[in-house]
This record gives C-alpha cells, sequence and structure tokens, in this order.
C-alpha cells in the first residue's frame, strides 16, 4: 500500500494534558490569582473525577510551563504571575531584557 494513500492517525489528548488545560483556562481566567493556595492533589481529582497521579502529572506540565509554583512541604501550590503582555519574553526566560540590560556598546 503507497504511502500516500494512509491517513494520519489522530492521538486524542491525554487525561494530564485535559487537566491541565482546565487548570490554564482557570488560570488565566483569575479564578486562582498569583500567590494563592491551590486546592489539594486529593480535591482536584475529585473534581476531575481523575487519579492523584493524573493530576500531578497535569501540574507538572503547569509548573514546566511557568505558570505555577511548587512548595516542598507545604502541601500547597501558588501560582506565579502570568506575562500576558509579552510572552516572548516568557519563552526566551528574560533573554531578551538581559541584553537590554548590557547597554549599547557602540
Amino acid at each position: 500500500m503507497p504511502l500516500e494513500t494512509l491517513s494520519r492517525i489522530h492521538r486524542s489528548p491525554r487525561l494530564s494534558e485535559e487537566v491541565s488545560a482546565a487548570l490554564e483556562a482557570r488560570i488565566l481566567r483569575g479564578d486562582h490569582p498569583p500567590g494563592s493556595q491551590l486546592p489539594t492533589e486529593k480535591v482536584f481529582a475529585e473534581t476531575f473525577g481523575v487519579s492523584r497521579a493524573v493530576v500531578r502529572e497535569a501540574i507538572a506540565r503547569l509548573k514546566a510551563d511557568g505558570l505555577i509554583e511548587t512548595r516542598q512541604g507545604a502541601g500547597a501550590l501558588g501560582f506565579r504571575e502570568v506575562d500576558l503582555i509579552d510572552p516572548w519574553n516568557k519563552m526566551c526566560g528574560g533573554f531578551s531584557a538581559a541584553l537590554g540590560a548590557e547597554g549599547d556598546t557602540e
């Protein structure tokens, strides 16, 4: 069978991707202001009807994206400020700001 006749297989999103998308929407909507404590993994698991492992994976994804921070031992999460004005700066990790701080050399 020629490869041109095969169609691409569509992968449905993983549960953790759906949960992280729902949590991200809550963040961007302002349901959880920066610095506020979040419900526990158990509460999120019951809310979304998933296991705590799924919630942990979703939280890890949001942490990697820089939308939340975790506090070890506190059992709570705090949202970081979300840079909605300059997403490029967020993606570059402040690289453009660092360049600007060096000043002009000309």
